[in-house]
C-alpha cells in the first residue's frame, strides 16, 4: 500500500534522518541532556516590561509567571510502516507541527516550532534520586489522528512504553516499545529512536511497525 504523508514532509529528510528499516534514526544531537531541554522549556511569553524597560519582579517571579502562561506543547516525528507479520493499512509519515520537526528533534538543543493545540502530558518524578519518571503523553491533530504513549522512564536505563496510534484507517498499539532518552526532567521529556516493531490492530489482522522521536514539555509535574 502506498504510504500517506501527513503534515509537510520534505524529501531531503530521507538522507539526513532515516536509517535502518526505513525508520527514523536520529543520531548526532550533541545537547547536554536535561539542561538543554530545560532551556527549551524556558522559551515562551515573557513578563511585560516596566515603563523603564526592566521586567517587573525578580527572575524567579518571572520564571514562575512564564510557566503559568504556557500550556503543554510538543514536537512529533512518526513513521508508521508495515510490520513483520502482516499488512498495515495505516502506513504514513507524520511531522508535527510542521516539516521542521525532524530537524528540531535531531538538533543539539531541541529549539524549534511547537504544536500547542491538542497536546496533553504529564512527566512526574517517582524517585527523584534515581531519575525515574512516570510519563504519559497524548497528541491529536486533524491531519493525523491521535498518538499516545505512557510508561516508566529512566534517565539512564532501559525504557519501555505502551504506544497507541489511531487514524482514520484504524488504531494499533503495542506495550513493548522502547526509546532512547535524550532528556528527562519534571514536566518535560525528549525521546529519540522510538521503536515499536509490532503494533497490533484490535479490529483487523493488521500488524504495523513505527519509529520516531518526540518532545513534550510544559507538562504536569505531579500525579493527580
Amino acid at each position: 500500500m502506498k504510504k500517506r504523508i501527513v503534515g509537510i514532509v520534505v524529501v531531503q529528510w530521507a538522507g539526513a534522518y532515516l536509517g535502518g528499516c526505513g525508520g527514523l534514526a536520529i543520531d548526532g544531537g550533541s545537547g547536554e541532556g536535561p539542561s538543554a531541554l530545560e532551556e527549551v522549556g524556558r522559551v515562551g511569553p515573557r513578563v511585560p516590561e516596566d515603563s523603564d524597560g526592566a521586567q517587573g519582579g525578580d527572575a524567579a517571579d518571572d520564571d514562575e509567571r512564564d510557566d503559568a502562561s504556557r500550556g503543554p506543547q510538543a514536537v512529533l516525528w512518526l513513521d508508521v510502516a508495515e510490520g513483520p507479520f502482516g499488512s498495515c493499512n495505516m502506513q504514513e509519515r507524520t511531522a508535527l507541527p510542521d516539516a521542521s520537526a525532524a530537524a528540531t528533534l535531531a538538533g543539539a538543543d531541541g529549539r524549534g516550532s511547537r504544536l500547542t493545540e491538542g497536546v496533553s502530558c504529564s512527566v512526574v518524578p517517582l524517585e527523584q534520586e534515581r531519575g525515574e519518571f512516570s510519563v504519559r503523553v497524548s497528541l491529536s491533530h486533524p491531519s493525523f489522528g491521535r498518538f499516545e504513549a505512557n510508561g516508566g522512564l529512566h534517565e539512564r536505563g532501559s525504557n519501555r512504553l505502551t504506544v497507541e496510534v489511531a487514524t482514520d484507517a484504524g488504531s494499533v498499539d503495542q506495550s513493548g516499545c522502547d526509546a532512547e532518552v535524550q532528556a528527562l526532567l519534571p514536566g518535560a521529556v525528549w525521546l529519540r529512536n522510538l521503536r515499536c516493531p509490532a503494533l497490533y490492530a484490535s479490529a483487523s489482522p493488521d500488524v504495523c511497525s513505527a519509529t520516531g522521536a518526540l518532545i513534550f514539555e510544559n507538562c504536569e509535574r505531579e500525579l493527580r
